[in-house]
């Protein structure tokens, strides 16, 4: 074959079908398998609403590796907190559960969760961050479970990650102030073997895991390709740092189907179909009635409730600044009014 993505991921981590379908066909993991197939539902609709020109801006779904999100949003308590990347509408369905907020934000209307202002990455809520950065928010994360050690809570600190944020220092300077100051932080990283077109093999030394390790990091490791495993490993990883209120490190072997955004893809067609055939929740869809039939019904829930969204008014330039903060001289900006309400203002 002329392609590798790490020997297609030893094999798709040496499992076959017969491992997913029995986590599906159980019953303790229905809730896990029915909030996998929403976000496949919502990223798959929002794609679709992308390439008919509704959105602005870009879009990163994360069609491939939505266990990993949902997975650990099926462990979180309350005082827990999330922090993610560009690749984040999965992690955010996983914490809050607002998948209509998503959908609302992404296509820019006043009941979005932060009001059309953040899109596809900059989001905000309860329990959860998110922005495009590269590793940027890891420090924040930091500083969070920073604050849960001080107020005796048992909340941790969650951050996603991919692998294409190795490179960045501050990943590196996390993970130092989270061992020296023994925060009960956790780092996901969603190892899906390209840093957007570029091959891992071309852009990663070493081992990936050792680097968290050499920080004194719990590590563990495991795949979306056997969702039994990846539940358990997900569910001691979190409890670990928890418990010991020490930082933690867990390795997550996935694969986006999609390209990284839109059509930035440069992968082997084959590949694709590889990885594609055996695709935790393809491989679902492919044979088990039950969450087929359940799956149909979301994208029409989903569709029909994008139709309403694009009906809502954007919130008007007027109100985006609404502190009470005193303004003392000139800030030298000139405020421009947009051609049209769809007109967006860096077309002025």
């Amino acid at each position: 074959m002329p392609f590798d993505a790490v020997r297609l991921a030893d094999a798709a981590a040496a499992t076959g079908p017969d491992v997913v379908l029995a986590f599906a066909a159980d019953a303790a993991n229905a809730a896990v398998m029915r909030q996998a197939l929403l976000v496949r539902a919502v990223e798959t609709s929002l794609l679709d609403l992308f390439g008919k020109g509704k959105l602005h801006g870009t879009i990163h779904t994360c069609v491939g590796q939505e266990l990993t999100g949902v997975t650990i949003g099926a462990n979180m308590h309350r005082d827990d907190f999330i922090t993610s990347n560009h690749r984040c509408h999965g992690h955010f369905i996983a914490a809050t559960g607002n998948w209509r907020g998503l959908i609302d934000e992404i296509v820019g209307n006043v009941d979005g969760v932060c009001a059309g202002i953040g899109s596809s990455q900059h989001l905000y809520a309860r329990n959860f961050m998110s922005n495009g950065q590269q590793g940027g928010l890891l420090p924040v994360a930091a500083g969070i479970a920073l604050d849960r050690k001080h107020r005796g809570s048992d909340g941790i600190a969650i951050s996603f990650m991919g692998e294409g944020t190795l490179g960045e220092g501050i990943f590196y300077e996390t993970m130092n102030v989270d061992s020296l100051w023994s925060l009960p932080h956790l780092i996901v990283l969603e190892n899906n073997f390209y840093s957007q077109s570029t091959p891992q093999a071309q852009s990663v030394a070493g081992s990936i895991a050792g680097r968290a390790a050499a920080f004194g990091l719990t590590v563990r490791e495991s795949s979306t390709w056997n969702p039994a495993e990846l539940a358990t490993t997900a569910a001691a990883a979190m409890r670990d740092v928890r418990e010991t209120g020490r930082p933690g490190f867990l390795v997550v072997r996935t694969y986006r189907l999609n390209p990284h955004s839109k059509g930035d893809d440069s992968r082997d067609a084959e590949e694709l179909a590889w990885f594609g055939a055996r695709d935790p929740l393809n491989v679902v869809l492919a044979s088990n009635n039950a969450h087929r039939a359940h799956y149909e019904d979301l994208l029409r829930e989903v569709e029909d409730h994008i139709q309403i969204s694009l009906t809502k008014p954007r919130l008007s330039p007027t109100r985006y600044f609404t502190d009470k903060l005193p303004r003392t001289g000139s800030s030298g900006w000139t405020k421009v009014e947009a051609a049209s309400h769809d007109t967006r203002y860096v077309q002025q």
